[in-house]
């Protein structure tokens, strides 16, 4: 089972280490963090957790009990905007500039004067996982970098858990 879990904290050092350190303990591996500054001195973290046997409101548990944690929520498609980033490099005029072309939703960001193009994409993760392997099967140098997330409605209630209006919460 995976979770995807975000969570507003203080931006204060040690912070993502107490973190990953709750989720290390159960054996658990974040195979995606991001982390970003919002007003008020917090930061949102998104983890993209997976392992056997994820208790996320024990996680939740846990979290809350540290100090610099505001709140947390798990989050779903339906109530959440998830997208991941592709960075990538390539040669223009060679084998891979070719496969690009056919890749759609793909923006340059530099052409360099040695011929390699910088670009990206942005899109769903499952977007993402599909071009990030077609890439990488025509030998082209990408990364992509980890879930990002957006709630789409709602507020934040203080055990964490997201009250949405008009979903029966």
């Amino acid at each position: 089972m995976d979770a995807l879990i975000t969570i507003f904290a203080y931006n204060r050092p040690g912070v993502l280490d107490r973190i990953a350190g709750i989720v290390r303990k159960r054996g658990w591996n974040i195979d995606g963090l991001t982390a970003g500054s919002l007003t008020g001195g917090l930061m949102q973290i998104s983890l993209s957790i997976t392992g056997q046997h994820i208790d996320v409101p024990e996680l939740g548990d846990r979290l809350s009990e540290l100090h610099d944690v505001e709140s947390w929520e798990e989050c779903s498609l339906r109530d959440h905007f998830i997208r991941e980033i592709l960075l990538l490099s390539y040669l223009k005029d060679s084998g891979q500039g070719e496969v690009i072309s056919r890749i759609g939703g793909i923006k340059t960001i530099e052409e360099g004067k040695d011929g390699r193009v910088y670009a990206e994409c942005t899109g769903s993760p499952e977007e993402i996982a599909a071009k990030y392997d077609l890439l990488r099967e025509n030998a082209v140098s990408c990364v992509r970098i980890g879930k990002m997330i957006l709630a789409k409605k709602g507020e934040r209630a203080e055990d964490g858990k997201r009250n949405i209006s008009g979903a029966g919460n």
